[in-house]
């Protein structure tokens, strides 16, 4: 960036361009068939600055080149997969942990802490694939295309030549970093973009890409703060959660111990959005047939892949696998919680439900003594039908029996 800011990057990223091929060529990048080492000055007249640069950029972000310590590989291996891990090893450990859901930072009907975790442990699976997917479509490249799409100067079938040889050089990368357990996390195919002039005017896949950490960063904001909120107090606010106390919160108030795992992973999620807004606005300023931004999309991509990186695995080593419950407080919250009312409605009807429930909140009385005091059911029936585990599974199947 640094670079950036003196003009090191300027004419449609040249600079950096011939600095790639250089190297590319050093490392017998495009050694063939047949054992053929294309010259310096061939390979940069029939595969253009600009689209050796792409090449790069999209062969760095799959993890095969190391820029500034970052790679996609990784990244998904001991990240993302392990802060999934530990969510969904939380989420059934608290399977069966009766809690009031929230809407509208109001009172709900109750489910459980496993349930409220396992949404997050699915959110984050589908985001895990859709930066798969997205890894495997920047794998398209527009070696080839020359300077604007046409291949003026290129030879045929060179494109498919290169691209036979970044997958194997990739293989081999891979295959060395990780072992025979490569293939397991990612494999990878290079193949020709197939259309070079849209390859070249645009960076339509490293947006998308790019999308994947935005919306990677959204469901770890909404963790983090789900986390801080449900862990609030302890004494005075929700306190249902209890976090790891990992540093003392307060030099003046003894004993206080804040959030600050959620509070660095919510800082680092704001960033990263900030740098998807700053790739999506680089990727919409190409003119015509090239793009001229590429620098700066790809160091806002490395910059987002690396602070997720280290904020998730901070993040779940000092935070999610340390989690736990305060029984007392979530007991204390279900018993308490007028909405349990929902459950009569079938039975005694919305209105009266509705009047049960403003008694009660009214007299300042729980659910069940108001429901006895205006003789709308027995505490027999009240007992039967609000059970609040029972309420949490509506369709396991010692409710389906019962009904």
């Amino acid at each position: 960036m640094s670079e950036m800011a003196i003009g090191g990057h300027k004419a449609a990223s040249v600079y950096p361009e011939l600095r790639v091929s250089e190297v590319w060529y050093e490392l017998g990048f495009c050694k063939l068939d047949c054992g053929r080492l294309f010259n310096a000055s061939r390979l940069l007249n029939i595969t253009s600055l600009d689209k050796a640069f792409v090449a790069y950029l999209s062969v760095s972000r799959v993890g095969s080149v190391r820029l500034q310590g970052n790679s996609i590989g990784p990244f998904i291996r001991s990240t993302l997969t392990a802060d999934l891990d530990a969510i969904n090893a939380k989420a059934s450990q608290f399977h069966d942990v009766v809690k009031i859901g929230r809407t509208h930072l109001q009172d709900a009907v109750p489910m459980t802490f496993g349930q409220e975790l396992g949404s997050f442990g699915a959110r984050l699976s589908n985001t895990i694939g859709l930066i798969r997917q997205g890894v495997k479509s920047i794998c398209n490249l527009a070696v080839g295309g020359t300077a604007v799409g046409t291949g003026l100067n290129s030879t045929k079938g060179f494109d498919l030549e290169m691209c036979d040889g970044v997958t194997e050089l990739v293989e081999g990368m891979l295959k060395q970093r990780y072992g025979d357990t490569a293939s397991k996390y990612m494999k990878l195919t290079f193949t020709p973009a197939e259309n070079k002039f849209a390859a070249l005017a645009g960076h339509d896949d490293l947006l998308q890409l790019s999308s994947c950490f935005n919306q990677t960063a959204t469901i770890l904001f909404k963790l983090a703060g789900d986390f801080a909120l449900l862990s609030s107090g302890p004494s005075c606010g929700l306190g249902e959660l209890i976090l790891p106390p990992n540093e003392p919160g307060s030099s003046i108030m003894p004993g206080k111990v804040n959030p600050t795992q959620c509070e660095a992973l919510r800082m680092v999620s704001l960033q990263v959005m900030g740098n998807h807004f700053t790739t999506s606005m680089a990727a919409s300023l190409g003119q015509l047939q090239l793009n001229v931004f590429k620098p700066l999309i790809v160091a806002k991509m490395l910059h987002s892949c690396r602070l997720l990186r280290d904020a998730a695995i901070s993040f779940t080593r000092n935070c999610v696998e340390g989690l736990q419950i305060n029984h007392r407080r979530v007991e204390e919250h279900v018993r308490n919680s007028l909405m349990l009312v929902t459950a009569l409605t079938p039975h005694i009807g919305y209105d009266k439900a509705a009047r049960l429930a403003k008694h009660a909140k009214e007299n300042n009385l729980t659910l069940r003594e108001a429901a006895l005091k205006l003789n709308m059911v027995s505490a027999e029936e009240f007992d039967q039908v609000v059970r609040p585990a029972s309420m949490a599974f509506p369709f396991s199947e010692e409710n389906m029996n019962n009904n």
